[in-house]
């Protein structure tokens, strides 16, 4: 079967064999629907794999392109793509589509190109590159740019010009989203608007939280397919969109789900790619992905985040999890929920600040105990208090050098309705202090960056739609 699909996506000419089962897995091109040329300019100041080009490619049916203007005078760098659903699934033992459904290939001045399945048609580009391109014999979708105003003011006009492609691509700020199109469909100009901008806020603010510049960062994307490499989503491999299922593009359709609480797994997948590996602690590479979401939650969606009995860091059931961990009495790492009580003590401002200080640092941390030292040595300073006794709960394994670190501290320890649950070991670690504690922080911690640069501003326009130009 392997082979089979390696020669069908080989095949060249204006028409191919289309893959068997296409329509059902990705979809076809209406039949009412007709072709169209135009020509499209990318003025691209930072390298990306995936821009849309507002085209579709029919499966089985071939299109032509033409390079018309390039600057700098090279295509070192340059690819085209035919469906941006990336992902190989040669591991799964029951198959819902073909293990792979992607055509690509160096860009060339001009071509006649085609795909057994069709798709979104995508182009690579390096930084600090122009390109105008001309595209004959591609299907349109409803084009949507949050940097392109008419865009905006044209979506729901476009809507019902080209609802007849099975995928199509919309370009946020700092996030590029390919859902397919009857999900763009239910989406009026208002929740487009919304949902572009909250996740290119989500990345903005994970960014400006870590101490780390958006603005030189590729543009993320996010895809949803039939069946996926690995999980129920994922973060994308080698500079790809993160993937999730189609069932996900409730996630970002669904402007009540997303005000829930409850819509976290594209934020899961964007913390994946924007995770503090190095203060990442034991078991903890699905955990330090999700410590943006409280943040996200309280900052852009206003709603409830560091508390007691919140989805999902410190809803009952985590806990529990939480108050049994403190009992095994073994140090496992920490759960998200260890994150969310900082912020309810201190604020988000304490973590924050200790990620910025992290990202300053070129300091390797070559062990857990190097991370663990640096971790709550930099908490401890940060919030002004003496942090080892409560971080005891966890059982971390401390050593001597942290203790020295932070000894002229006062000392912090909540006595509340959490800590009461283990009263017994709580007793045990304040006596082995020798300090009296502090029950109640005297202060929030008040993060250092900037948490709202660049939120709900969008930079330049940068893909412009023409007429096909006459050639030279």
């Amino acid at each position: 079967m392997l082979n089979y699909n390696k020669l069908l996506l080989a095949q060249d000419g204006v028409r191919i064999t289309r893959m068997p089962g296409f329509n059902r897995i990705l979809g076809d091109v209406h039949p009412e629907a007709r072709p169209t040329s135009y020509s499209v300019i990318l003025n691209v100041s930072q390298a990306g794999n995936f821009f849309p080009v507002g085209a579709y490619a029919k499966a089985g049916e071939a299109f032509n392109y033409r390079v018309h203007a390039l600057k700098p005078k090279t295509l070192n760098g340059y690819s085209i793509q035919i469906n941006p659903q990336t992902d190989y699934v040669f591991n799964h033992k029951e198959l819902s589509r073909w293990p792979w459904v992607t055509s690509k290939r160096s860009l060339k001045l001009a071509e006649s190109f085609s795909s057994p399945v069709g798709g979104v048609i995508t182009l690579a580009i390096p930084e600090n590159s122009i390109i105008q391109i001309v595209f004959e014999n591609v299907y349109r979708y409803p084009w949507f740019d949050i940097r392109n105003q008419k865009s905006i003011d044209t979506w729901e006009r476009q809507q019902k010009l080209y609802p007849h492609t099975p995928f199509t691509m919309v370009m946020g700020d700092r996030m590029i989203t390919m859902l397919q199109t009857s999900s763009f469909l239910r989406m009026k100009t208002e929740n487009m608007k919304f949902s572009v901008n909250y996740y290119d806020n989500v990345i903005k603010m994970i960014h400006n939280y870590r101490g780390t510049t958006y603005e030189t960062e590729p543009f993320m994307g996010f895809v949803v397919d039939e069946q996926i490499s690995m999980g129920w989503g994922h973060s994308g491999f080698s500079g790809q969109p993160m993937m999730g299922h189609k069932p996900w593009e409730k996630y970002f359709r669904d402007i009540q789900l997303i005000f829930s609480g409850r819509a976290i797994y594209i934020n899961h997948e964007i913390g994946h790619n924007l995770q503090p590996l190095e203060l990442t602690f034991k078991n903890g590479i699905e955990v330090t992905n999700e410590l943006y979401i409280p943040l996200v939650y309280q900052t852009l969606l206003k709603i409830p985040a560091y508390e007691l009995g919140v989805y999902p860091g410190l809803a009952d059931v985590k806990i529990q999890q939480l108050v049994q961990q403190w009992r095994t009495k073994t140090y496992t790492g920490v759960q998200l929920s260890y994150y969310y009580l900082l912020g309810l003590y201190f604020g988000p401002g304490l973590v924050g600040n200790v990620l910025m200080k992290k990202t300053s640092d070129a300091r390797w941390l070559h062990t857990e105990e190097d991370v663990i030292h640096y971790w709550l040595k930099a908490v401890s300073l940060e919030s002004g208090y003496d942090l080892i006794p409560y971080h005891r709960l966890w059982h971390f394994p401390i050593e001597q050098r942290t203790i020295d670190a932070v000894q002229m501290l006062p000392c912090f320890f909540p006595r509340d309705e959490l800590t009461m649950k283990v009263s017994d070991i709580a007793d045990e670690i304040l006596a082995r202090s020798g300090k009296i504690c502090s029950h109640k922080a005297d202060r929030k911690v008040k993060f250092k960056g900037d948490l709202f640069r660049g939120i709900n501003n969008v930079e330049k326009q940068f893909i412009f739609f023409q007429p096909v130009p006459s050639k030279p």
